[in-house]
């Protein structure tokens, strides 16, 4: 089946290729806005292209956490949330490290915790596990003074 006119970049081939790949998935994602796979099949042609721009419209702005969604390596990060809790980790890691500054700490020693898709000097981003287990430990040392220094 070929696109429509006006399919600029193939987005109904898209649309087969996702459902091919993760029929499941793609099915309960149209189910919850109301929709159906077969609904490409009717008989009448302008209940088809309806239904090919509704079924676009849903896949095209599915939620982070939908069916289809999930389907994707490091779906997690598409929560917003993720992303401020990295940022409230660096931030406190930061200050950790410049107040009071006895550590002698540079810039080089601010952490920067990457995220899904993007490249950095030490490697891929961090598993959710992993980025669990960095934010469970204490951040700041306190030294307290023995009763035989003070």
């Amino acid at each position: 089946m070929g696109g429509r006119r006006g399919d600029p970049g193939g987005k109904i081939f898209g649309l087969i290729q996702q459902h091919e790949q993760y029929p499941e998935a793609f099915e309960a994602t149209l189910i919850q806005a109301g929709l159906r796979w077969r609904d490409v099949e009717h008989p009448s042609p302008a209940r088809r292209a309806d239904a090919w721009t509704d079924i676009l419209a849903v896949i095209s702005s599915c939620a982070w956490d939908s069916p289809l969604a999930r389907k994707q390596p490091d779906w997690q990060w598409g929560n917003p949330f993720y992303e401020l809790t990295a940022l409230i980790a660096e931030v406190l890691h930061s200050i950790s490290l410049r107040t009071p500054n006895k550590t002698k700490a540079r810039q080089q020693d601010v952490l920067r915790i990457p995220r899904p898709g993007e490249r950095t000097k030490l490697g891929d981003a961090l598993p959710l596990a992993d980025m669990e287990a960095w934010l469970s430990q204490d951040f700041v040392e306190v030294k307290t003074a023995s009763p035989k220094e003070v």
